[in-house]
């Protein structure tokens, strides 16, 4: 059957109403904001040897008005959408998937593990990451279960340092993804918080952070520095408990505090780098309430130990032994966990094993230490020094200690004989 002109002139008609129904439906829908995504910094050598653990990712929802899905087949039908664990849960549901893919992309080492795994050793990890998605933009349209449209978002990073103890980066970074195409919406989450990841590793003062370990490695034309003091050559430790506790000392910086131990009469001492931080001067307080200024000679992130120099203090210092540690030897903790209050606390257990993880010695032990003993001595049943206090399995008694062998390699350190 033939159509007369009449019905071409209608149908014709009819095609450019609805074209402008449904451009002036979509007119008249916001248009979500747009974030371009940048180029990831590539990280290499040392710096890709760090590693960076995905502590969480997490949601803060307002229940505020995010935007609208239009439905039908103008897209006309509008459906409210609210910031709420509902919606905002699927767009997180794959963040740290991608998180950590363009991560490595990116050349940094994320372990498989998560932050707090069963070794508790927060020296397996340099950095900690974290994300909230704070802010979430939604335009789309919806039909036959296609959708296009567009996702915008703001997630807060913090980069959070176990050795310092603090955040030392924080940062909302944006991430969008608008598109004409149609694809499923969790395809469109995904692709705006690959944006916003990106635009992370683009940020040169979160590469600037994230990297900073290689800067506490004491540099490899650094002097090798001869202390004067002694190895131990004998006496039991538990008859000479008294003189070991005047030789150990509460460190504090702009960070919280930790604790430290004198190895020479000039004033030397060791205690970790993380109670140290990047300050170059520390308050030191002694068994007998007096405090010193002290000066952070050298720091090596690496092993996690600082050396530390005040004055010249009347103290007997504590030895540096010279032997190796086996397994079954009685050893001593000194430290003040918990802070000033428990101050020169002593416990004793023995050691549990030499460890070797991620090719790095540790001495693990039984004896009780916890916040506030980093830094502390280790000592054997001669009296003499064997490792500093790290880090430890809370309720479990599997502490770890740094060898204090490895400790004077890394610092450059050796010791004068009177």
């Amino acid at each position: 059957m033939r159509r007369s002109p009449f019905s071409k002139h209608v149908a014709v008609a009819a095609a450019a109403v609805f074209a402008f129904a449904v451009n002036l439906c979509r007119a008249d829908t916001p248009v979500v904001p747009t974030a371009a995504a940048g180029t990831p910094v590539r990280v290499t050598g040392d710096q890709a040897r760090q590693k960076l653990a995905i502590k969480g990712i997490f949601i803060k929802p307002t229940n505020l008005k995010i935007g609208v899905a239009r439905v039908g087949l103008f897209c006309a039908g509008d459906e409210e959408i609210r910031f709420s664990d509902k919606v905002a849960g699927p767009v997180m549901q794959s963040a740290g998937r991608i998180t950590r893919t363009e991560l490595e992309g990116a050349g940094y080492t994320v372990p498989e593990e998560s932050a707090f795994d069963a070794t508790g050793l927060g020296a397996d990890v340099e950095y900690q990451i974290a994300a909230t998605l704070v802010d979430l933009k939604i335009d789309v349209c919806m039909n036959n279960r296609t959708i296009e449209g567009g996702v915008w978002l703001q997630i807060n990073w913090e980069l959070y340092s176990p050795r310092e103890r603090r955040i030392v980066y924080r940062a909302v970074q944006a991430g969008s993804h608008l598109t004409k195409d149609k694809m499923a919406l969790g395809d469109m989450y995904e692709m705006a918080v690959r944006s916003a990841v990106r635009n992370l590793l683009a940020d040169p003062a979160f590469v600037t952070e994230a990297t900073q370990r290689a800067r506490g490695t004491v540099a490899k034309d650094v002097e090798v520095l001869a202390i004067t003091s002694r190895f131990s050559g004998g006496g039991a430790s538990q008859a000479r408990i008294a003189e070991l506790q005047s030789s150990v000392v509460t460190v504090y910086s702009g960070i919280g505090s930790g604790s430290g131990f004198f190895i020479s009469p000039a004033g030397y001492l060791l205690t970790n780098q993380h109670v140290v931080g990047d300050a170059k001067f520390v308050k030191i307080k002694l068994a007998s309430g007096r405090e010193l200024l002290g000066e952070v000679l050298r720091t090596a992130a690496e092993r996690d130990v600082a050396l530390v120099k005040t004055e010249p203090v009347a103290l007997a210092p504590i030895a540096v032994s010279g032997g190796e540690a086996s397994a079954g030897d009685e050893v001593y903790a000194l430290g003040s966990p918990f802070g000033e209050p428990l101050a020169q606390s002593v416990t004793r257990g023995v050691v549990s094993g030499v460890r070797t993880i991620d090719n790095v010695r540790w001495l693990q032990s039984d004896v009780t230490i916890a916040p506030g003993s980093s830094g502390g001595p280790l000592v054997n049943a001669a009296g003499g020094a064997i490792g500093l206090a790290r880090s430890g399995v809370p309720g479990v008694n599997v502490n770890f200690f740094v060898p204090i062998v490895d400790a004077m390699s890394s610092l450059k350190i050796t010791f004068h004989q009177p």
